[in-house]
């Protein structure tokens, strides 16, 4: 899917997730032209951090795994977020 369709799926701007990119909190493949794609990982990865944000986290506080799913370490401890 497309930034536009991430975003609207998630309700989280094009622009915050251009900023979790640009913090690794997220990591979509690129098409041959650049085009970034996300698939079902990056949906519950967002949603997390949009989580770990609503209840007092900043994004330098996250750190998400390369795992499936949404798994977050937060100051040395590990979350699951489904």
């Amino acid at each position: 899917m497309k930034i536009s369709e991430l975003s609207e799926y998630t309700g989280v701007s094009t622009r915050s997730i251009r900023y979790y990119e640009k913090k690794n909190l997220i990591k979509p493949s690129r098409t041959k032209n650049g085009y970034r794609v996300y698939d079902e990982q990056d949906i519950r990865r967002v949603k997390a951090i949009q989580f770990f944000l609503d209840i007092g986290l900043k994004t330098d506080e996250q750190v998400l795994t390369k795992n499936k799913g949404a798994d977050v370490f937060i100051n040395g401890t590990f979350y699951q977020h489904a």
